[in-house]
Formats: C-alpha cells, structure tokens, sequence
C-alpha cells in the first residue's frame, strides 16, 4: 500500500475514534482482534479481511466503506516468490 493510502486510513480511523474518545484497546477488545493487529491494520500496514472491516467498522460505528474509501486504488508490494515455492532449488 503507497503512503498516501496508509495516511488517508490512518487520519481517517484516528479521527473516528478521537469521535468516540476510544483507543486502541477499546477498538481492538470490541473488534475481537489483537492490539497489535489492530495498531497495523489502523496505520494502513495490513489491509483486513472483509470479515475483519466489518468487525472494526462497527465497534467505529462506522461503515467499512467511511473507512476504507471503495473505488481509492491501493498499491500492495509485489508479490515475492518463497523459498518453498522453488522447493529449495538454486537457480
């Protein structure tokens, strides 16, 4: 994900939950996820599943789409082929 992207996530869930006057530990309890996914995730470092929005949108009382703007392209880090999927051979 480019920068812009991540900041445009970040201010929008920091804005939201200075709204509600949350933090991270409240957001992350009523989402069902871990803090630390949570601090990644609302610093724009991992996108969630649709599941995982849904979850974080609600205990925003918010909308996955107020969050995460439809139709705003991400850019994502090319895709890395793992060492198991050259099952160890040296090319």
């Amino acid at each position: 994900m480019d920068r812009r992207s991540q900041r445009r996530i970040r201010t929008t869930i920091r804005d939201r939950m200075q709204e509600l006057g949350v933090r991270d530990a409240d957001v992350a309890e009523a989402s069902g996820v871990a803090q630390s996914y949570f601090n990644r995730l609302k610093n724009g470092v991992v996108i969630p599943n649709v599941r995982t929005a849904g979850k974080v949108a609600r205990a925003l009382e918010s909308t996955v789409e107020d969050l995460w703007p439809v139709g705003q392209p991400y850019q994502t880090a090319p895709e890395v082929r793992s060492a198991s999927r050259s099952r160890g051979r040296v090319r």
